[in-house]
């Protein structure tokens, strides 16, 4: 990929450097040569930044917490365990097959979309030694609807109190939109899902996923070969500035 990058802005400097006051994309460059040069350029370099980015992402640490195969720590540096965060901290220990490894999950999609925003004191409820003692349970319909009904009523009660800030009271907002049972229902699919991954993620990194970005590479590679070829033959036909 470096070498890559390095044609692409090899191509790409000295055509630039001749541009000059313009209309169009055409005007900008002398020869048809300076255009292609700069088209197939810039395309390639667009596929190669996505790539980059996209493994990037796959391999990252913050998207494996996400889905629970990093887990995270209730022990960070500062925590706040009053926080969406420290709700998510302090649910990290709970084994697949347990409502709060569903419920854990759940949390990190929420902190993924909201960060702290209108997060009033999640965390302490999820913090709590009975809710602890109902997150530790078994992951089944029962055992999900006692906790969806405390975060229920948690949140409508941020809802009705005046003392709250306006953020905290549209995140109550949020929170009363799903009902106890659509809650259950959501969280169970979550934890269901985030055990499916965390099961196969290394399989599909590893056969899927990888072999993917491998063949888009490849595939980039063999284009900026066809691309190079043209060039040069666009070189002799139109030689730029007599050259």
């Amino acid at each position: 990929m470096r070498k890559c990058i390095t044609l692409l802005l090899l191509l790409l400097i000295p055509c630039i450097g001749q541009a000059d006051n313009c209309s169009g994309f055409g005007d900008c460059f002398g020869t048809l040569q300076m255009a292609l040069t700069t088209a197939v350029g810039l395309a390639l370099f667009a596929i190669l930044t996505i790539v980059a980015n996209v493994d990037a992402l796959i391999h990252s640490d913050s998207l494996q917490r996400l889905l629970g195969i990093v887990p995270a720590t209730a022990t960070d540096s500062g925590l706040d365990m009053g926080s969406r965060e420290g709700a998510y901290a302090g649910t990290a220990h709970f084994p697949p097959g347990t409502v709060g490894y569903s419920v854990h999950n759940s949390i990190g999609l929420i902190q993924t979309l909201l960060h702290d925003y209108g997060q009033a004191r999640i965390g302490e409820l999820f913090n709590r030694p009975d809710v602890q003692e109902l997150l530790g349970r078994e992951n089944t319909l029962e055992n999900n609807q006692r906790v969806a009904q405390l975060e229920y009523d948690y949140w409508m009660d941020i809802v009705l109190d005046p003392t709250q800030t306006r953020e905290n009271r549209i995140g109550g907002l949020l929170g009363v939109t799903f009902n106890p049972e659509v809650r259950t229902n959501v969280q169970m699919r979550v934890g269901e899902g985030a055990e499916w991954l965390s099961d196969n993620w290394n399989y599909a990194v590893n056969y899927v996923i990888d072999p993917a970005i491998l063949a888009i590479q490849d595939g980039v590679e063999q284009v900026n070969a066809f691309a190079q070829h043209r060039i040069d033959y666009l070189k002799r036909v139109f030689p730029a500035n007599g050259n």
